[in-house]
């Protein structure tokens, strides 16, 4: 258990910092990229998408 509250506080110190240099360095955009790579993807929990369409009626 507390080797676990030590990774977990590495971790967020790590990305604290990272987030502070990368906001230095106007490099902020880079962060966010980051943040996007690592979330996890909430489209797939949503579910199946039905797309209605209506044929082209040429005339």
């Amino acid at each position: 258990m507390k080797k676990h509250w030590r990774q977990s506080l590495f971790r967020i110190v790590l990305w604290i910092s990272a987030e502070i240099v990368l906001n230095l360095l106007n490099l902020d955009t880079l962060s966010d990229y980051s943040e996007f790579l690592f979330e996890k993807p909430s489209h797939l929990l949503s579910g199946p998408r039905i797309v209605l369409s209506q044929p082209l009626q040429l005339s």
